[in-house]
């Protein structure tokens, strides 16, 4: 699969119902925003970054290590500016707040995904 790159002002669309993650709107055109990867879809057109802090957004699977157990939560480092949130509902098995240390443990790693992320970047992993 081929990928073109792009630069901040390039035009990729003239569809702007299909203007995604690091695109904007100018003159009825979707641009790049950011110097990155394109993707396009069936219904939309992103630009996926090749530098910067990882922006997590819905439904992406990421990497992440356990940096603290917190009442009902664990607090995973995703390597972003924002920390995802793992709750024990989340787990795959039922288990009892009480024993939440001893199911993941600080410095442990996972394969998560992200659930959702809320416009004040709470990072919800499942």
């Amino acid at each position: 699969m081929e990928r073109n790159i792009a630069v901040p002002g390039d035009v990729l669309s003239d569809n702007i119902r299909a203007s995604g993650s690091g695109t904007y709107i100018h003159e009825g055109k979707v641009c790049a925003s950011v110097y990155g990867l394109v993707n396009k879809g069936e219904r939309y057109i992103s630009v996926i970054p090749l530098a910067g802090k990882y922006i997590p957004q819905a439904s992406d699977r990421v990497i992440g290590i356990v940096t603290e157990t917190a009442y009902s939560n664990w607090i995973v480092d995703i390597n972003s500016p924002y920390e995802g949130l793992l709750h024990i509902s989340q787990y795959p098995r039922r288990i009892e707040t009480e024993d939440m240390s001893r199911y993941l443990k600080v410095g442990d790693c996972i394969l998560t995904m992200v659930k959702d992320v809320d416009a004040g970047m709470k990072v919800e992993l499942t």
